[in-house]
């Protein structure tokens, strides 16, 4: 049967359960775990689960641990269709923050668009350590099975299901609005900020998700959603680095990271520039907030307030490898609505909207919100290729502000891959023209070296066997004897004797002479 389905989720927030700062807005989705189906008598079964394209396992809360917590939990003895995956094999997983203890089961997912869909594997949360903190059940790791626990026998993510059972094709794509952005535009925040379009980029019968064209970069390794940034600047100037230490050791695009987050040198430079830019514009404004932990709630940090100095800084902006020419690259722009990102930050007794920096200093690049807020993005793993386009159509009314543009480089985008992936990646092969970048390794040589030697020697070695065939035909040539014998007239041959030989030659001698 061909896969041709196409489902259609929905983001949606709870502004309930922000109790704390540390509980980043993020993406979340109703998932009805289990029987019954999704339906108005599910709710005990139906859950809120974090969207992470950075992770690759599926679990949910259980009693087990998460009794005294403000969370919904899952039990598998309640739903008919919950079997064990692997032998309830236990799992652990660990992130940036935070870790779970689990075991494998398997149960039927369902949601308001999505019908019943069968035996889909997550695991069963038995313990945890800050990882239910922030106001959902469970989450949804949607990168590879690659980087999925346990290593031995990774679980298949629910989209790797759905493929293998060919309910759909091998590709998702997310409408990331922004949870707080409506707010810029002077509209309140609704519950839904964005959605998710499973086996396609847009679901039959929908708005489109975006606006303009969509542009794609290639995936350079199937473990998290691994890119190729090619360059980063700010109000329109390079930062000139080079565009392998941005993809050192790897640069990735993740929905379930909040900020921006660039290596430690690249930061230095982005925050250096952005402080003084920021600074220009508000000279009050504290060096505290210049930290991805400290919240901005002065007025001039009001989300709400279109006016702001801060609105008017210039744009980040983010370039990256384009899919089928290695000569040129797309860039993204990243206004100052994004990068000072819009947060709910909560003291206990009042909530307050508030702005807070939202680049961080890290290990490599990861894409998080920042970026994608504003963005429909297109996870094409049948063709391993990222696409993206302009989110428009929010359903929380939020207008994105960012724009896509296509420029040459001077050089390959080759030139980016990190030197730890050259040799496992899927852009480069060993052999050129048969993918779009070749590298030259120690080996290499070896091997030019080695074959070398072999083309010389095997022409030293036919050198020789041809000489010695010549001699051998020299050698083999007939005797003059054996010559005559074979010119003279078969009457003067018939015998064998050396005398009739000479003889012959003699009475030959004389024909001629008494000729002349």
């Amino acid at each position: 049967m061909k896969a041709s389905m196409v489902y259609l989720l929905e983001f949606v927030h709870e502004y309930s359960n922000i109790m704390h700062l540390c509980n980043d807005l993020a993406y979340y989705m109703k998932l009805t775990i289990g029987e019954p189906v999704y339906s108005n008598s599910s709710k005990k079964n139906t859950f809120t689960m974090l969207l992470d394209t950075g992770s690759s396992n599926a679990a949910v809360a259980t009693s087990s641990c998460c009794s005294k917590l403000s969370v919904h939990t899952y039990s598998c003895t309640s739903s008919s269709t919950c079997k064990s995956y692997n032998n309830g094999e236990q799992v652990q997983v660990n992130y940036v923050i935070g870790s779970w203890t689990g075991n494998m089961v398997q149960d039927t997912f369902s949601s308001p668009n999505m019908s019943a869909l069968p035996n889909i594997p997550f695991a069963t949360i038995t313990s945890q350590s800050n990882f239910l903190d922030g106001g959902f059940d469970g989450i949804l790791g949607m990168a590879y099975s690659s980087i999925a626990e346990p290593q031995n026998e990774p679980p298949m993510t629910m989209q790797e299901a759905l493929v293998s059972q060919n309910i759909i094709k091998d590709i998702f794509s997310l409408q990331l609005c922004g949870v707080l952005q409506p707010y810029v535009n002077g509209y309140l925040p609704t519950a839904d900020s964005g959605l998710i379009v499973l086996g396609g980029i847009q679901a039959p019968n929908t708005t489109a998700p975006y606006r303009g064209n969509i542009v794609y970069s290639p995936i350079v390794q199937k473990k998290w959603y691994v890119v190729l940034v090619t360059n980063m600047g700010y109000n329109g100037v390079s930062l000139n680095y080079s565009c392998s230490v941005y993809n050192t050791p790897k640069s990735i695009v993740d929905s379930g990271t909040s900020n921006l987050v660039v290596p430690t040198s690249v930061y230095t430079t982005l925050l250096s520039q952005i402080q003084a830019a920021t600074l220009a514009a508000i000279p009050s404004f504290p060096l505290d907030y210049f930290s991805d932990s400290v919240a901005c709630c002065e007025s001039y940090c009001d989300p709400s307030d279109a006016s702001s100095p801060l609105l008017s800084l210039p744009s980040i902006t983010v370039s990256m490898a384009l899919d089928g020419n290695t000569k040129e690259h797309f860039t993204i722009t990243i206004p100052p609505t994004y990068y000072w990102r819009p947060i709910s930050a909560s003291n206990g007794f009042t909530t307050s909207n508030c702005r807070i920096y939202g680049i961080s200093e890290g290990t490599g690049t990861m894409l998080g919100n920042v970026f994608m807020d504003g963005l429909h993005i297109i996870h094409d793993r049948e063709h391993s290729q990222m696409g993206f386009a302009i989110a428009d159509n929010c359903a929380n009314k939020a207008n994105s502000s960012k724009t896509i543009s296509i420029t040459p480089i001077s050089t390959s985008w080759c030139d980016c891959i990190a030197s730890t992936m050259k040799t496992d990646n899927l852009l480069s092969s060993y052999w050129p023209g048969s993918k779009p970048c070749f590298f030259w390794f120690w080996w290499d040589y070896v091997i030019i070296v080695a074959a070398c030697i072999i083309v010389f020697c095997g022409a030293i070695v036919v050198y020789l066997y041809i000489v010695k065939r010549i001699r051998r035909s020299r050698n083999a040539s007939p005797p003059l004897q054996q010559t005559l014998l074979e010119n003279t007239p078969s009457a003067i041959l018939s015998s064998n004797s050396s005398d009739h030989i000479l003889i012959a030659q003699e009475e030959h001698r004389t024909a001629q002479g008494s000729k002349d």
